[in-house]
């Protein structure tokens, strides 16, 4: 895919640097775009894929994986989750140029946290 935009870009900015700075923004994204959004446990599938089709959207987005915990028990007509820091857990590919950056958003407990993170880059 060209970039139509890289002419803004620092032209000290290699690919793996740009690569990272994508997965960023969309890691950001999809932390400050959907937090709070409602969900029933049977229509959670549903959800996981809008979100998954709102990520690959998006520039260079290659790949997304989006799971959603649902926590209330209950059925009834006022129970249901909503996506929280806790109950969300997204990867996401990122190509640019010839790179490739994976990143991952989920909660972790030993830091009681909601870590944006890059797992690897090819």
């Amino acid at each position: 895919m060209e970039d139509i935009a890289k002419k803004f870009f620092d032209k000290s900015i290699n690919e793996k640097e740009r690569a990272i700075f994508e997965l960023g923004i969309a890691l950001g994204f999809v932390y400050h775009q959907f937090l709070g959004l409602p969900f029933r446990r049977k229509n959670k599938k549903y959800i996981e894929k809008a979100v998954e089709e709102a990520i690959l959207s998006q520039p260079f987005r290659i790949y997304a994986n989006v799971k959603l915990k649902a926590k209330s028990k209950k059925e009834d007509t006022y129970s249901y989750d909503e996506i929280s820091r806790d109950n969300i857990d997204v990867i996401i590919k990122v190509k640019y140029g010839k790179i490739i950056a994976t990143g991952r958003l989920r909660f972790i407990k030993e830091l009681n946290y909601p870590l944006m993170y890059i797992e690897k880059i090819e």
